[in-house]
Protein backbone atom coordinates (compact mmCIF):
# COMPACT_ATOMS: atom_id res chain seq x y z
CA UNK A 1 0.00 0.00 0.00
CA UNK A 2 1.46 3.37 -1.07
CA UNK A 3 2.21 6.09 1.48
CA UNK A 4 1.78 9.84 1.10
CA UNK A 5 5.57 10.23 0.80
CA UNK A 6 5.69 7.68 -2.01
CA UNK A 7 2.83 9.40 -3.83
CA UNK A 8 4.63 12.75 -3.41
CA UNK A 9 7.85 11.32 -4.84
CA UNK A 10 6.03 9.79 -7.80
CA UNK A 11 3.84 12.82 -8.58
CA UNK A 12 6.26 15.66 -7.90
CA UNK A 13 3.94 17.34 -5.38
CA UNK A 14 4.91 17.99 -1.78
CA UNK A 15 3.65 15.61 0.93
CA UNK A 16 1.52 18.40 2.43
CA UNK A 17 -0.13 19.04 -0.95
CA UNK A 18 -0.85 15.32 -1.29
CA UNK A 19 -2.33 15.21 2.20
CA UNK A 20 -4.56 18.23 1.61
CA UNK A 21 -5.71 16.93 -1.78
CA UNK A 22 -6.65 13.50 -0.43
CA UNK A 23 -8.76 15.22 2.25
CA UNK A 24 -10.51 17.41 -0.36
CA UNK A 25 -9.15 20.62 1.18
CA UNK A 26 -10.37 23.54 -0.97
CA UNK A 27 -7.00 25.30 -0.74
CA UNK A 28 -5.81 22.83 -3.39
CA UNK A 29 -7.35 23.49 -6.85
CA UNK A 30 -9.99 20.93 -7.78
CA UNK A 31 -8.12 19.86 -10.93
CA UNK A 32 -4.99 19.18 -8.87
CA UNK A 33 -7.00 17.28 -6.26
CA UNK A 34 -8.49 15.01 -8.91
CA UNK A 35 -5.09 14.40 -10.51
CA UNK A 36 -3.55 13.45 -7.15
CA UNK A 37 -6.50 11.19 -6.25
CA UNK A 38 -6.11 9.37 -9.54
CA UNK A 39 -2.37 8.82 -8.93
CA UNK A 40 -3.06 7.65 -5.38
CA UNK A 41 -5.72 5.22 -6.57
CA UNK A 42 -3.37 3.78 -9.20
CA UNK A 43 -0.65 3.35 -6.56
CA UNK A 44 -3.04 1.56 -4.21
CA UNK A 45 -3.25 4.24 -1.52
CA UNK A 46 -5.73 3.56 1.28
CA UNK A 47 -6.46 6.05 4.04
CA UNK A 48 -5.72 4.92 7.61
CA UNK A 49 -9.10 5.22 9.30
CA UNK A 50 -7.62 5.11 12.81
CA UNK A 51 -5.15 7.86 11.99
CA UNK A 52 -7.91 9.98 10.47
CA UNK A 53 -9.99 9.57 13.62
CA UNK A 54 -7.04 10.59 15.78
CA UNK A 55 -6.32 13.68 13.68
CA UNK A 56 -9.98 14.73 13.84
CA UNK A 57 -9.85 14.36 17.62
CA UNK A 58 -6.70 16.47 17.88
CA UNK A 59 -8.18 19.13 15.61
CA UNK A 60 -11.31 19.17 17.73
CA UNK A 61 -9.24 19.77 20.86
CA UNK A 62 -7.34 22.60 19.23
CA UNK A 63 -10.58 24.01 17.85
CA UNK A 64 -12.30 23.94 21.25
CA UNK A 65 -9.34 25.46 23.07
CA UNK A 66 -10.19 28.77 21.46
CA UNK A 67 -13.73 30.00 21.06
CA UNK A 68 -14.69 30.05 17.40
CA UNK A 69 -17.27 32.71 16.46
CA UNK A 70 -20.21 31.65 14.32
CA UNK A 71 -23.46 33.46 13.51
CA UNK A 72 -27.12 32.49 13.52
CA UNK A 73 -28.64 34.60 10.73
CA UNK A 74 -32.21 35.57 11.61
CA UNK A 75 -33.82 36.32 8.26
CA UNK A 76 -37.40 36.55 9.56
CA UNK A 77 -39.27 39.87 9.71
CA UNK A 78 -39.49 39.67 13.51
CA UNK A 79 -36.14 40.25 15.27
CA UNK A 80 -37.37 38.20 18.26
CA UNK A 81 -38.85 35.36 16.20
CA UNK A 82 -36.42 32.69 17.43
CA UNK A 83 -36.93 33.54 21.09
CA UNK A 84 -40.70 34.13 21.08
CA UNK A 85 -42.30 31.66 18.64
CA UNK A 86 -42.69 28.25 20.35
CA UNK A 87 -41.62 26.05 17.43
CA UNK A 88 -38.75 28.40 16.56
CA UNK A 89 -37.48 28.32 20.14
CA UNK A 90 -36.99 24.57 19.80
CA UNK A 91 -34.54 25.21 16.97
CA UNK A 92 -32.81 28.20 18.51
CA UNK A 93 -32.30 27.08 22.10
CA UNK A 94 -30.95 23.66 21.15
CA UNK A 95 -28.57 25.25 18.63
CA UNK A 96 -27.27 27.64 21.27
CA UNK A 97 -26.73 24.80 23.71
CA UNK A 98 -24.98 22.57 21.19
CA UNK A 99 -22.77 25.42 20.00
CA UNK A 100 -21.51 26.01 23.53
CA UNK A 101 -20.74 22.29 23.87
CA UNK A 102 -18.74 22.46 20.63
CA UNK A 103 -16.75 25.47 21.86
CA UNK A 104 -18.46 28.04 19.62
CA UNK A 105 -19.30 31.59 20.44
CA UNK A 106 -22.60 31.95 18.59
CA UNK A 107 -24.29 35.29 18.01
CA UNK A 108 -27.61 36.10 16.38
CA UNK A 109 -27.60 38.65 13.58
CA UNK A 110 -30.89 40.01 12.27
CA UNK A 111 -30.61 40.32 8.49
CA UNK A 112 -33.19 43.14 8.33
CA UNK A 113 -31.70 45.40 10.98
CA UNK A 114 -32.22 48.93 9.66
CA UNK A 115 -28.97 50.03 11.28
CA UNK A 116 -27.05 47.69 8.97
CA UNK A 117 -27.61 47.96 5.24
CA UNK A 118 -27.68 44.59 3.44
CA UNK A 119 -24.56 45.53 1.49
CA UNK A 120 -22.68 45.92 4.78
CA UNK A 121 -23.80 42.61 6.31
CA UNK A 122 -20.68 40.86 5.06
CA UNK A 123 -18.49 43.60 6.58
CA UNK A 124 -20.19 43.10 9.94
CA UNK A 125 -19.65 39.34 9.81
CA UNK A 126 -15.97 39.69 8.97
CA UNK A 127 -15.42 42.44 11.54
CA UNK A 128 -16.72 40.07 14.22
CA UNK A 129 -14.40 37.31 13.03
CA UNK A 130 -17.33 35.08 12.03
CA UNK A 131 -16.20 31.85 10.37
CA UNK A 132 -19.40 29.85 10.16
CA UNK A 133 -23.05 30.63 9.42
CA UNK A 134 -26.30 28.90 10.29
CA UNK A 135 -28.95 30.24 7.94
CA UNK A 136 -32.36 29.75 9.48
CA UNK A 137 -35.77 29.71 7.79
CA UNK A 138 -37.37 31.65 6.19
CA UNK A 139 -34.99 32.52 3.35
CA UNK A 140 -37.29 32.59 0.31
CA UNK A 141 -37.01 35.86 -1.58
CA UNK A 142 -34.43 37.38 0.77
CA UNK A 143 -32.24 39.61 -1.40
CA UNK A 144 -29.71 40.25 1.36
CA UNK A 145 -28.14 36.86 0.60
CA UNK A 146 -26.49 38.20 -2.58
CA UNK A 147 -24.30 40.56 -0.52
CA UNK A 148 -22.45 37.82 1.39
CA UNK A 149 -18.98 36.68 0.35
CA UNK A 150 -19.78 32.99 0.71
CA UNK A 151 -16.19 31.89 0.16
CA UNK A 152 -15.29 33.24 3.61
CA UNK A 153 -17.66 31.02 5.60
CA UNK A 154 -18.66 27.47 6.32
CA UNK A 155 -22.46 27.38 5.89
CA UNK A 156 -25.34 25.13 6.92
CA UNK A 157 -28.96 25.94 5.99
CA UNK A 158 -31.51 24.90 8.60
CA UNK A 159 -35.16 24.01 7.88
CA UNK A 160 -35.30 25.47 4.37
CA UNK A 161 -35.03 22.78 1.70
CA UNK A 162 -34.92 25.05 -1.38
CA UNK A 163 -32.85 28.18 -0.73
CA UNK A 164 -29.12 28.36 -1.48
CA UNK A 165 -28.79 24.84 -2.89
CA UNK A 166 -25.00 25.12 -3.01
CA UNK A 167 -24.77 24.51 0.76
CA UNK A 168 -25.50 21.66 3.16
CA UNK A 169 -29.10 21.53 4.48
CA UNK A 170 -30.81 20.01 7.50
CA UNK A 171 -34.60 19.67 7.57
CA UNK A 172 -37.45 17.27 8.34
CA UNK A 173 -38.20 14.22 6.21
CA UNK A 174 -41.61 15.60 5.33
CA UNK A 175 -42.81 12.92 2.94
CA UNK A 176 -42.12 10.12 5.43
CA UNK A 177 -43.78 12.14 8.19
CA UNK A 178 -46.94 12.41 6.09
CA UNK A 179 -46.79 8.67 5.39
CA UNK A 180 -46.62 8.09 9.14
CA UNK A 181 -49.66 10.34 9.62
CA UNK A 182 -51.71 8.48 7.00
CA UNK A 183 -50.78 5.09 8.46
CA UNK A 184 -51.89 6.28 11.89
CA UNK A 185 -55.15 7.59 10.42
CA UNK A 186 -56.16 4.32 8.75
CA UNK A 187 -55.03 2.27 11.75
CA UNK A 188 -57.60 4.22 13.79
CA UNK A 189 -60.47 3.47 11.43
CA UNK A 190 -60.66 6.80 9.59
CA UNK A 191 -61.74 6.40 5.98
CA UNK A 192 -62.06 9.96 4.72
CA UNK A 193 -58.92 11.79 5.87
CA UNK A 194 -58.39 15.10 4.12
CA UNK A 195 -55.26 17.24 4.14
CA UNK A 196 -55.67 21.02 4.52
CA UNK A 197 -52.55 22.36 2.79
CA UNK A 198 -51.76 25.84 1.53
CA UNK A 199 -49.22 26.79 -1.13
CA UNK A 200 -46.83 28.24 1.45
CA UNK A 201 -47.13 25.12 3.61
CA UNK A 202 -46.27 22.99 0.59
CA UNK A 203 -43.23 25.12 -0.25
CA UNK A 204 -41.75 25.05 3.24
CA UNK A 205 -42.13 21.29 3.43
CA UNK A 206 -40.26 20.72 0.14
CA UNK A 207 -43.59 19.58 -1.40
CA UNK A 208 -43.15 16.43 0.66
CA UNK A 209 -46.67 16.45 2.09
CA UNK A 210 -48.39 16.83 -1.28
CA UNK A 211 -46.04 14.32 -2.93
CA UNK A 212 -46.85 11.65 -0.34
CA UNK A 213 -50.58 12.30 -0.62
CA UNK A 214 -50.41 11.88 -4.39
CA UNK A 215 -48.29 8.75 -4.03
CA UNK A 216 -50.79 7.28 -1.57
CA UNK A 217 -53.73 7.98 -3.89
CA UNK A 218 -51.84 6.44 -6.81
CA UNK A 219 -51.02 3.30 -4.80
CA UNK A 220 -54.56 3.00 -3.47
CA UNK A 221 -56.88 3.75 -6.42
CA UNK A 222 -59.98 2.78 -4.44
CA UNK A 223 -59.46 5.59 -1.92
CA UNK A 224 -60.72 9.11 -2.37
CA UNK A 225 -58.09 11.81 -2.99
CA UNK A 226 -56.61 12.98 0.30
CA UNK A 227 -55.01 16.24 -0.76
CA UNK A 228 -57.09 19.44 -0.91
CA UNK A 229 -56.37 23.12 -1.33
CA UNK A 230 -56.53 25.14 1.88
CA UNK A 231 -58.67 28.28 1.91
CA UNK A 232 -56.62 31.49 1.60
CA UNK A 233 -57.78 32.57 5.06
CA UNK A 234 -58.85 30.60 8.11
CA UNK A 235 -62.22 32.27 8.62
CA UNK A 236 -65.22 30.40 10.04
CA UNK A 237 -67.02 30.64 6.72
CA UNK A 238 -64.11 29.26 4.71
CA UNK A 239 -63.59 26.41 7.18
CA UNK A 240 -67.29 25.46 7.10
CA UNK A 241 -67.32 25.59 3.29
CA UNK A 242 -64.23 23.39 3.15
CA UNK A 243 -65.72 20.86 5.60
CA UNK A 244 -68.99 20.76 3.66
CA UNK A 245 -67.22 20.29 0.33
CA UNK A 246 -64.85 17.51 1.43
CA UNK A 247 -66.80 15.89 4.31
CA UNK A 248 -63.71 14.53 6.14
CA UNK A 249 -63.86 12.27 9.17
CA UNK A 250 -60.30 13.34 9.92
CA UNK A 251 -58.52 16.63 9.19
CA UNK A 252 -54.75 16.59 8.68
CA UNK A 253 -53.20 20.07 8.81
CA UNK A 254 -49.68 21.50 9.17
CA UNK A 255 -50.19 22.75 12.76
CA UNK A 256 -52.88 22.72 15.50
CA UNK A 257 -54.04 26.23 14.46
CA UNK A 258 -56.90 25.02 12.26
CA UNK A 259 -58.02 22.61 14.99
CA UNK A 260 -58.15 25.43 17.53
CA UNK A 261 -60.40 27.42 15.17
CA UNK A 262 -62.62 24.36 14.62
CA UNK A 263 -63.09 23.96 18.37
CA UNK A 264 -63.95 27.65 18.67
CA UNK A 265 -66.65 26.99 16.06
CA UNK A 266 -68.20 24.34 18.31
CA UNK A 267 -66.82 21.18 16.70
CA UNK A 268 -65.97 18.45 19.19
CA UNK A 269 -62.58 16.91 18.53
CA UNK A 270 -62.26 13.91 18.34
CA UNK A 271 -65.97 13.10 18.96
CA UNK A 272 -67.32 14.85 15.84
CA UNK A 273 -64.15 14.76 13.77
CA UNK A 274 -60.55 13.69 14.22
CA UNK A 275 -57.60 16.07 13.96
CA UNK A 276 -53.95 15.33 13.23
CA UNK A 277 -51.27 18.05 13.22
CA UNK A 278 -48.14 17.51 11.16
CA UNK A 279 -46.21 19.50 13.72
CA UNK A 280 -46.80 19.56 17.47
CA UNK A 281 -44.63 20.86 20.28
CA UNK A 282 -42.88 18.20 22.34
CA UNK A 283 -44.54 19.37 25.56
CA UNK A 284 -48.03 19.57 24.03
CA UNK A 285 -50.22 16.83 25.54
CA UNK A 286 -53.39 17.81 23.61
CA UNK A 287 -52.85 17.56 19.87
CA UNK A 288 -52.12 14.27 18.14
CA UNK A 289 -49.57 14.34 15.35
CA UNK A 290 -45.89 14.47 14.51
CA UNK A 291 -42.94 15.80 16.47
CA UNK A 292 -40.60 17.16 13.78
CA UNK A 293 -37.61 16.87 16.16
CA UNK A 294 -36.51 20.47 15.74
CA UNK A 295 -34.00 20.18 18.56
CA UNK A 296 -32.28 17.23 16.90
CA UNK A 297 -32.21 19.10 13.59
CA UNK A 298 -30.37 21.99 15.23
CA UNK A 299 -27.87 19.68 16.91
CA UNK A 300 -27.08 18.00 13.59
CA UNK A 301 -26.74 21.41 11.88
CA UNK A 302 -24.26 22.65 14.50
CA UNK A 303 -22.29 19.39 14.38
CA UNK A 304 -22.12 19.59 10.59
CA UNK A 305 -20.92 23.18 10.76
CA UNK A 306 -18.24 22.14 13.27
CA UNK A 307 -17.07 19.41 10.89
CA UNK A 308 -16.87 21.85 7.96
CA UNK A 309 -14.84 24.30 10.03
CA UNK A 310 -12.47 21.57 11.26
CA UNK A 311 -11.83 20.59 7.64
CA UNK A 312 -11.58 24.25 6.59
CA UNK A 313 -14.31 23.65 4.03
CA UNK A 314 -15.69 27.10 3.33
CA UNK A 315 -17.70 28.50 0.46
CA UNK A 316 -19.98 26.77 -1.99
CA UNK A 317 -20.06 22.98 -1.88
CA UNK A 318 -19.69 21.09 -5.17
CA UNK A 319 -21.74 18.21 -3.75
CA UNK A 320 -23.88 19.59 -0.89
CA UNK A 321 -25.47 17.23 1.61
CA UNK A 322 -29.18 17.20 2.46
CA UNK A 323 -29.69 15.68 5.91
CA UNK A 324 -33.35 14.86 6.53
CA UNK A 325 -34.68 13.85 9.94
CA UNK A 326 -37.66 11.50 10.32
CA UNK A 327 -40.15 12.70 12.93
CA UNK A 328 -41.72 10.80 15.81
CA UNK A 329 -45.35 10.03 16.55
CA UNK A 330 -46.94 12.21 19.26
CA UNK A 331 -50.08 10.58 20.65
CA UNK A 332 -52.19 13.43 22.06
CA UNK A 333 -55.98 13.24 22.51
CA UNK A 334 -57.47 14.42 19.19
CA UNK A 335 -57.75 11.02 17.49
CA UNK A 336 -59.58 7.77 18.15
CA UNK A 337 -57.60 4.92 19.64
CA UNK A 338 -56.08 2.63 16.98
CA UNK A 339 -57.93 -0.50 15.84
CA UNK A 340 -54.60 -2.14 15.01
CA UNK A 341 -50.93 -1.27 15.01
CA UNK A 342 -49.99 1.04 12.10
CA UNK A 343 -47.55 -0.14 9.50
CA UNK A 344 -43.98 1.08 9.83
CA UNK A 345 -43.40 4.27 7.85
CA UNK A 346 -39.63 3.78 7.61
CA UNK A 347 -39.79 0.85 5.21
Amino acid sequence: MATIKEIAKSSGYSPSTISYALRDNPRIPEETRERIKKIALEMGYQRDAHLGQLMAHLKSRRHNSQVCPIAWINSSANPNHWRETPWAKEFYESAMSRAREQGFSISEIWAHDQRVQPSRLDEVLKARGIQGLILSTPLRGQEWAQWIDWSAYAVVVLDEPHALPQFDHVYALYSTNMRMALEQAFARGYRRPKVWLGADDDYWTAYGYSAECLRFTHMNPGCEPILTNAAPEMSEESIRNWLEEHRPDLVIAPTPTLGIRMREMGLRIPHDIGYLAMYVLNEDSTWSGISQLHMQQSIIAVDRLAALLQMNMKGRRPHPMHMQIKGEWHEGTTLRKPDFGPLRSDR
